[in-house]
Parts: structure tokens; sequence; C-alpha cells
């Protein structure tokens, strides 16, 4: 995935979003998400289907791949939004 600039630079450290969402993989794993590489590429193939600079659905591909439980949703929401 190529670098790009979206409405949410002022939240990433990075300018490849794919490395951001690398980080932030790391930080859910950090919590107790169970997510391995195979999960990773899947919440990178999914921002593929979505229109990125809509922050609902950004939010929304990411959560349905990367979160398996209401628990765990709640708390990559809280994440999402640190």
């Amino acid at each position: 995935m190529s670098s790009f600039t979206t409405a949410y630079d002022a939240k990433f450290t990075y300018p490849d979003i794919s490395r951001n969402l690398l980080d932030f993989c790391a930080i859910l794993r950090l919590q107790g998400f169970t997510i391995g590489p195979e999960e990773t590429q899947d919440a990178l193939r999914s921002l593929n289907a979505i229109d990125i600079n809509d922050f609902k659905q950004f939010r929304a591909a990411l959560q349905m791949v990367l979160c398996s439980s209401l628990e765990q949703e709640k708390l990559f929401d809280i994440l999402f939004r640190a």
C-alpha cells in the first residue's frame, strides 16, 4: 500500500497508513487481542474496500476484522480514538 494523506493524519505517527496499522495492531496485541499476520493483512485489505476518508467506514472495517468479541469492540473503540 502506498503512502497517502487522509483526513486522520493528526492521529497517525507515520505518513504511511500501513505502518500506522501495524503499530495499532501491536497495541491491540498488548491488550490481549489475538492478531497475527493474517488478521493484519486482512485489515489492510479491508481498507481497499472502503472510503478511507470516511471515519465511520474506516473504524468499522478495522473493527470487523480485528475484534472477536463485544468486549474487544469496546476496547478497540477506546484505543482507536486515543
